[in-house]
């Protein structure tokens, strides 16, 4: 997983509809916890511990991470108390991403280019077809 493309498509996908604050400091709270674990999926997290780190209430955090799952950032599973915390995984839509958008982009670019017309900048302003 790349942690800087994980950010990117977190801000982008912020900019078409915002998540709400406690999603958006669970997330990166999340992000720092999977980095911690080493990238080991899934990884454990307390909801006692993570509602008394980022100051708000078990609620908040409940709802923050249905709201990731449902946007594909994150599963998780809920736990079943202190003997079986909850377990979370942090999606990797990076490698999702690039293929289909590089192949779109091929298909896209296998267009030919119709010719333009500019103005020359000599001092006749005529004007030249550019192939």
């Amino acid at each position: 997983m790349n942690l800087y493309e994980l950010f990117s498509l977190f801000w982008r996908d912020n900019g078409y509809r915002a998540f709400s604050k406690t999603e958006t400091i669970l997330y990166f709270y999340l992000l720092n916890m999977a980095n911690s674990a080493r990238w080991q999926m899934p990884f454990t997290g307390y909801t006692e511990r993570i509602s008394a780190d980022l100051q708000t209430t078990k609620q908040n955090i409940v709802k923050a991470r249905a709201g990731l799952q449902q946007r594909g950032l994150i599963s998780f599973t809920a736990g079943t108390g202190k003997e079986n915390p909850p377990l979370y995984t942090i999606i990797d839509r990076t490698s999702q991403l690039s293929v289909p958008l590089s192949e779109n982009l091929s298909v896209k670019m296998s267009v030919p280019l119709s010719p333009i017309n500019i103005k020359d900048k000599n001092r006749n302003n005529n004007i030249i077809t550019v192939r």
